[in-house]
């Protein structure tokens, strides 16, 4: 085992200008794949599309998660306490 690695360092340090190159080429073709990569985060990626779980949820989904809300707080803010009181 021990020869192998030899035989693969020594070819390694032997060509290294060849061995730069092919992994250079090598990276720039995968980062010109990197854009064709897609991540499905949805429901789909768990149940199936036919399945009544996923219908309900597109249902409730289109009908409830668009609407929005907000909520507030208000409070009084005292720089001066002039009355005395807390």
């Amino acid at each position: 085992m021990k020869q192998v690695f030899e035989t693969i360092g020594d070819f390694i340090s032997r060509h290294a200008r060849m061995n730069i190159m092919i992994f250079l080429a090598l990276t720039v073709l995968f980062a010109l794949g990197l854009p064709k990569i897609q991540m499905q985060m949805g429901n789909e990626v768990f149940i199936s599309k036919s399945s009544s779980v996923y219908k309900n949820t597109k249902i409730y989904q289109n009908h409830w998660y668009r609407q929005e809300f907000c909520v507030r707080e208000y409070s009084q803010i005292r720089f001066f306490n002039l009355g005395g009181g807390v």
